[in-house]
């Protein structure tokens, strides 16, 4: 036993009942092995998570420091135990022992996205690791959706310029969203300072598509088309609006990878409509559906095992997979936004301030409600 516990763990991985007796009468007989408590976490963590944890915690104690042990304990507690607080110390605490793993960053930046960090934490968090992250992706994702959120459309601009970012496969995320909600957020600025010129550049360039982020598709870049009649309009040049507000009217996009799911696509048909003079009524009734379909995505529906549940319960009763979990999020912050759109566009400002907030409130880096929210002076 004593030279078992002097021995790399190294491509070490026990498993099963008979790893699990094994470990058990290590410690049994040496309670200080910590390279025993360390294993009989590993071989425990697939079904007794609780115990996983207490295992890797004990090794901890008796003077185990390294960072794989506090990934691990992070994992369980995420993934299994909903002990989010100490999930995010855990994993900030395998980052600061050792920064050159991708995965912990990784990890920390899935964690932080769950917890939903304010803007300020996030920043803090930047402040203090960025540098050792420079490299991975979703650190420059990060950083990236927070110079958007935070007004910083140049500095976002660059940082997308500057990155490699490759479709992986079964990949959800498209950062082409990012380049677009940049750039559309600099024209808007340009628009409202009266730099039309400046403006109608910005939101042309919002529907480029870059080659080094490597995507082909993004649904929405066709509310550009809305922002480029509005501008337009602003210059006193109404064939060229009159030309934009038809585009958008008439907007379709190809499905596939990154397409994306952009209902908020036909809040902005009916205002382009209706800055064409077309039918009140069909506008509305387009804002209205706004309103039904985001109340559905509240609904309670099947899941993958048959089983019914909604955006809005618990998962103490179900297998906590962080991942759904986020899914789930973005679904209620989706509906919230949609419902919002639907009683702006009917002109109540006031309910529509109500559920961009609620979006707000679910996820405090939601990009879009917070644009709709600062343009009702919100």
């Amino acid at each position: 036993l004593q030279k078992a516990a002097s021995l790399s763990t190294d491509l070490c991985f026990p498993y099963g009942d008979e790893s699990i007796r094994v470990l058990r009468y290590a410690v049994s007989k040496n309670p200080g092995d910590v390279t025993a408590w360390h294993l009989l976490g590993n071989a425990l963590a697939n079904s007794q998570h609780a115990e996983a944890v207490k295992c890797w915690e004990t090794a901890l104690r008796n003077g185990r420091e390294d960072a794989i042990t506090y990934r691990n304990i992070a994992y369980i507690q995420a993934n299994h135990l909903r002990d989010m607080p100490n999930a995010l110390a855990n994993i900030m605490k395998a980052v600061s022992l050792d920064p050159s793993q991708p995965r912990y960053f990784s990890e920390a930046h899935l964690y932080m996205s769950y917890a939903s960090l304010t803007p300020q934490q996030l920043s803090d968090f930047l402040a203090q690791y960025g540098a050792m992250a420079k490299d991975v992706t979703d650190i420059q994702l990060m950083e990236i959706k927070l110079n958007i959120f935070q007004g910083k459309h140049d500095d976002a601009i660059r940082l997308l310029e500057a990155m490699t970012y490759h479709i992986k496969e079964g990949a959800t995320f498209n950062p082409h969203v990012y380049w677009f909600d940049a750039h559309l957020q600099k024209g808007i600025a340009q628009m409202n300072a009266g730099d039309h010129a400046e403006a109608e550049k910005s939101f042309l360039k919002a529907m480029e598509f870059p080659a080094n982020l490597e995507a082909e598709r993004d649904g929405k870049v066709g509310i550009a088309y809305y922002y480029l009649g509005l501008n337009a309009k602003a210059s006193n040049d109404k064939a060229k609006a009159d030309a934009y507000f038809t585009k958008m009217t008439d907007y379709t996009f190809s499905q596939g990878w990154g397409a994306g799911d952009f209902p908020e696509i036909s809040y902005f048909k009916a205002r382009a409509a209706a800055e064409l003079g077309r039918d009140k009524a069909e506008s509305d009734r387009l804002f209205q559906q706004l309103i039904a379909d985001g109340e559905k995505r509240l609904a309670p529906a099947k899941d993958g095992r048959h089983i019914t549940t909604s955006v809005e319960e618990s998962h103490s009763a179900r297998t906590f997979l962080i991942e759904h979990e986020l899914a789930r999020k973005d679904l209620r912050v989706s509906s919230y936004y949609m419902q919002g759109l639907g009683h702006l566009g009917l002109g109540d400002r006031d309910k529509a301030r109500v559920f961009f907030t609620k979006a707000l409130e679910v996820d405090p880096m939601s990009i879009d409600p917070k644009r709709m929210l600062e343009s009702l002076g919100g």
